[in-house]
C-alpha cells in the first residue's frame, strides 16, 4: 500500500472510554447492524471469528449506495490494531482500525487505504461516500460505547477471551 495521501481516507473520534469497553462493543462483528448507522449487514464467511485469514462479508452505506464489502483479516493485535484486506465494487483497500489509549481515553482510528493499481480517478469520484461511511461508523462506535458503558467490562473481557 502507498503512502499517497489521494489513496487514503482516515477519521478519528475520542471515545473517552478504556479500550476494553471499546472492544467489547467492536468484537461483536454480527452485532455492528444493530448500532452502526452504517453498517447493514455483517457476518463471518469463513474462519474462526477475529482470527487472521477469516473472512467476513458486510453491507455498508456508503453515500447513497448500500456496497457489499468482503473482507478477510489481515492483522489481529486486538483491540490495538485490527486490519483487513477488501474489496468492493472493483475497489480493493486496506481497512485499519487502530486505538490509541493515553491513560484517560481511548482515541479510535480508522483508515482505509486504496490499492496502487486503481485509478486515481474511480477513487476520487466514490471518495466522498466513503469518508461518510468512515465518519457515520466512527460516531456510531462512540454513541454504542457510551450507551453500553464500563462497568464490570474488565471483568467480562477477561472472562471471554
Amino acid at each position: 500500500m502507498t503512502n499517497d495521501n489521494r489513496r487514503v481516507i482516515t477519521a478519528e473520534i475520542d471515545i473517552g472510554t478504556p479500550p476494553p469497553a471499546v472492544w467489547n462493543v467492536f468484537r461483536d462483528l454480527e452485532g455492528w447492524p444493530n448500532w452502526n448507522a452504517a453498517c447493514k449487514e455483517a457476518h463471518w464467511t469463513d474462519g474462526a471469528s477475529w482470527h487472521r485469514g477469516s473472512t467476513l462479508e458486510m453491507v455498508l452505506a456508503v453515500g447513497d449506495e448500500l456496497v457489499t464489502v468482503q473482507s478477510t483479516l489481515a492483522e489481529d493485535d486486538f483491540p490495538w490494531l485490527i486490519t483487513f484486506e477488501s474489496s468492493a465494487e472493483g475497489l480493493r483497500f486496506e481497512r485499519k482500525f487502530e486505538l490509541d489509549y493515553t491513560g484517560r481515553k481511548s482515541m479510535q482510528i480508522d483508515t482505509m487505504t486504496f490499492a496502487e493499481d486503481i485509478d486515481q480517478a474511480q477513487i476520487d469520484s466514490c471518495r466522498p461516500g466513503w469518508e461518510s461511511m468512515v465518519r457515520t461508523s466512527l460516531e456510531s462506535l462512540k454513541v454504542e460505547v457510551q450507551r453500553v458503558g464500563t462497568d464490570g467490562i474488565w471483568e467480562l473481557t477477561a472472562r471471554r477471551r
